[in-house]
């Protein structure tokens, strides 16, 4: 396990060489879910995969967790990682830290009830921690890590998105 000496340090480091050189700072990332049962998918990257589904009571198999659930654990990783770090960067000594992530939601939308705004309709983040450190300076931390986590301000600010579809691509491209 990465001590906080050693997180300040790697960041250190890559903040001295992105400060160089700005353009290796920008990237595309990429995850691919593809259908593997029902409503179960598979999403990778790559070099890690995780497993969706939904819950039986809507045609699933309740076999993961659902999208919705792995959006939020996506906030939470990255809220809890952001805050570690910007403690260890600080110098700020933590015994516990933990985030719960909450999000408000009608069920109706998931099955296309007319009328029912979809997407989730407020989110709350919690978090849990121990530090002998000053309040004040914990407080601050926090506030810096939540004005620079990324997934955190996706959920805040709108992104622009952008849809393409490739239909039988295999077929078209055996022709």
């Amino acid at each position: 396990m990465a001590k906080p000496t050693e997180i300040k340090a790697a960041m250190e480091r890559v903040e001295s060489i992105l400060a160089e050189r700005p353009a290796k700072a920008m990237m595309t990332k990429s995850v691919t879910a593809e259908s593997i049962n029902g409503l179960q998918c598979t999403i990778s990257d790559g070099e890690f995969t995780i497993t969706a589904d939904m819950p039986e009571v809507i045609g699933g198999e309740n076999t993961a967790m659902t999208p919705g659930n792995i959006a939020l654990s996506a906030l939470a990783a990255c809220l809890n990682i952001g805050y570690a770090m910007v403690f260890a960067k600080q110098g700020i000594a933590i015994d516990k830290l933990s985030v719960e992530v909450q999000a408000d939601f009608d069920q109706r939308a998931a099955v296309a009830v007319p009328g029912v705004e979809t997407g989730f309709l407020g989110v709350r983040y919690c978090i849990d921690l121990e530090s002998a450190a000053e309040r004040a300076d914990i407080l601050a931390a926090l506030d810096d890590n939540d004005a620079l986590s990324p997934v955190l301000q996706s959920f805040i600010k709108p992104v622009p998105v952008a849809r393409e579809v490739y239909i039988n691509q295999a077929q078209e491209a055996a022709k």
